[in-house]
């Protein structure tokens, strides 16, 4: 198939059918060498056949992109550094930026990112990506507020753009809204991201995480749960459990976003906001002890967190949320 049709990949399926059960198998391909991308397998009983479809619609259109791209990464990596393109320098950057676990790691991409862009002044999704890394960098506080709107002009750029990608517009939308305070702009770009492609996890994350911070707390929470549950292998995964744990704080649903929160902190023990959104939990809890030796944990992970701080990035369009969210970080012990 990838010699007669000229593909890099391939999605290939089997099924077996036992009684009434059907048992489905979907994989995808590198056709050059043979080699296992990704793999899920399907099971439901023949009544319910038009679920499983759309059940294995979703899951596949959603893995495709994220694995694809990690696959993409490998190739690139093979190949000498002098003959990178634009397109490969990107796939160099979306690790780092995916990980968003080093302030080194943040800048080597937005590095890289700036490369891709000399080469090719047109490519979106570069400038796209280029925005999504200055959001990082804000939300993790290595960059200021000034220093991360820098990019807005480019955020622009892309919703100009009319080639309509849905990463592209997901990580602008995103942008935009958190960074740039444009919360309808950025939520319309997430919506016709949404509209472009449904299963798309970018898409999905994004809008949960922006959603929360506008008060959509029950919208936040229906997305990240579909976009958890089609890509559970996706990098982003635990960033995407904080976002929903969040969602359900917001939603005064304590013991869901405390869970919810516990298992972000295990798969992204870096992601800082996981572990200050926890600590506000057990407060509204009233499990104080546990509170503070959450924020024991914070400090000695990053001593300059402040509530002041905290609260100047976090776009809320509640001032009485944020008041509250204050009043219980300082009583766990984060430093005004």
């Amino acid at each position: 198939v990838g010699r007669e049709l000229g593909v890099r990949y391939l999605v290939e399926g089997s099924f077996r059918e036992t009684g009434s059960q059907l048992r489905i198998g979907v994989q995808l391909v590198e056709t050059a060498a043979g080699r296992l991308v990704w793999s899920q397998r399907f099971e439901g009983p023949r009544a319910e056949i038009f679920d499983l479809q759309d059940k294995i619609t979703e899951q596949v259109v959603a893995a495709i992109e994220p694995n694809l791209m990690m696959a993409e990464l490998e190739l690139s990596r093979t190949r000498p550094t002098g003959e990178l393109l634009a397109y490969e320098l990107c796939l160099r950057a979306l690790p780092l930026v995916q990980a968003s676990a080093t302030r080194q790691g943040v800048e080597e991409a937005i590095d890289l990112l700036e490369r891709a862009i000399a080469l090719d002044g047109t490519y979106s999704y570069a400038k796209a990506l280029y925005c999504y890394a200055h959001a990082v960098a804000y939300a993790a506080r290595w960059f200021n507020h000034k220093q991360a709107r820098r990019v807005i002009p480019m955020a622009d750029d892309v919703l100009l753009d009319h080639r309509d990608d849905p990463t592209s517009l997901a990580y602008v939308g995103h942008y935009l809204a958190y960074v740039g305070r444009q919360n309808a702009k950025g939520l319309q770009a997430l919506d016709r991201a949404l509209a472009l492609n449904p299963n798309s996890f970018a898409a999905l994350h994004s809008s949960g995480w922006i959603r929360s911070y506008t008060g959509d707390a029950k919208g936040a929470i229906e997305l990240l749960h579909r976009a958890l549950r089609a890509n559970p292998l996706a990098p982003e995964f635990g960033h995407g459990l904080s976002a929903l744990g969040y969602a359900f704080l917001i939603d005064g649903k304590l013991d869901e976003a405390l869970s919810t929160l516990e298992k972000a902190y295990l798969e992204a023990p870096a992601f800082g906001i996981t572990q200050i959104a926890m600590a506000w939990c057990l407060a509204r809890l009233d499990r104080w002890e546990d509170a503070s030796a959450t924020v024991l944990r914070l400090l000695a992970h990053d001593e300059t967190m402040k509530v002041s701080t905290f609260c100047a990035i976090m776009p809320s369009a509640e001032p009485e949320f944020v008041a509250r969210y204050r009043t219980f970080l300082k009583e766990a012990g984060v430093p005004s």
